[in-house]
């Protein structure tokens, strides 16, 4: 677990779509506007995301998301069923399939109750089942066989994710993630890209874990066993005029004494007139 979560702090958006169910070549390589296309002033806009970071993101003409990632490193593409998506990442050096994964969802929310994760590196694979609450955000995610292992989602007053808990399959609390959306008594920034948020382990852009959070982190803290500090990072945005995040500072502040910078990263969008 520790692996995985350092693996998602350092690259955030791993993961790419596909919009149809026979897998296809995803479309061209978006080309960013950085969120200031030709848009009449005073008129109401529609942003979609188009690059985060060194990653790229292409999307179908359904509006659904086909791929996020670099073809020269890592990417993802997904396939659609009628109630199932089935992602394939490739990597490597001679970019191969790394990873499957397969979500089914409810017809009725759209909300996943069940997925399937195949880690071909290792030779591993997972099966979660998911609990949502009575406001249908995610609770609860269990591994089916092994339901020792386990994370336990938390929220605010705000519907905001604050904390989540797991568990490995000994039943040992392995570590608790928390999360600060006005740290320094800091205005709270709006989740308007609506990305998940990837400490989680869910995928940054899949909106199939039920009811998303409204804010964006400024502050990830995980703790070791729940009670000793492992990594403490603080995420500083940078927004458009329409309240749109255009770049993100990470800081390291485990070491308090020895605090350092750990990466900024920028967002792109395709902005355009709403009809």
């Amino acid at each position: 677990m520790k692996t995985n979560i350092r693996q998602f702090a350092l690259s955030l958006f791993l993961l790419a779509f596909a919009s149809c169910k026979k897998e296809t070549l995803p479309p061209a390589e978006p080309v960013p506007d950085s969120g200031h296309a030709s848009v009449v002033s005073g008129t109401p806009k529609v942003y979609q995301l188009t690059r985060l970071g060194g990653d790229s993101i292409a999307y179908y003409d359904d509006g659904r998301l086909a791929r996020v990632g670099n073809r020269k490193v890592r990417y993802t593409i997904y396939n659609y069923g009628f109630n199932t998506i089935k992602a394939k990442t490739y990597g490597g050096p001679f970019m191969t399939v790394r990873e499957e994964h397969k979500y089914y969802t409810d017809v009725a929310t759209g909300r996943v109750y069940e997925s399937e994760h195949m880690f071909h590196a290792t030779g591993t694979g997972r099966i979660y089942q998911y609990k949502y609450d009575a406001l249908g955000r995610l609770s609860e995610r269990i591994n089916k066989f092994k339901p020792g292992e386990r994370f336990l989602y938390e929220y605010n007053a705000d519907g905001d994710l604050v904390s989540v808990w797991y568990w490995t399959s000994t039943y040992v609390l392995d570590n608790r993630l928390i999360m600060d959306y006005r740290f320094a008594k800091e205005a709270r920034v709006q989740n308007r890209a609506k990305i998940n948020n990837s400490y989680t382990q869910l995928d940054p852009y899949l909106n199939i874990f039920g009811k998303g959070w409204k804010h964006m982190p400024k502050r990830y803290l995980v703790l070791k066993g729940g009670t000793t500090k492992e990594r403490d990072h603080i995420y500083t945005y940078q927004l458009n005029g329409d309240g749109y995040p255009v770049s993100c500072t990470i800081d390291n502040i485990t070491d308090p004494k020895n605090a350092k910078p750990f990466g900024t990263f920028t967002y792109d969008y395709k902005v355009q007139s709403q009809p």
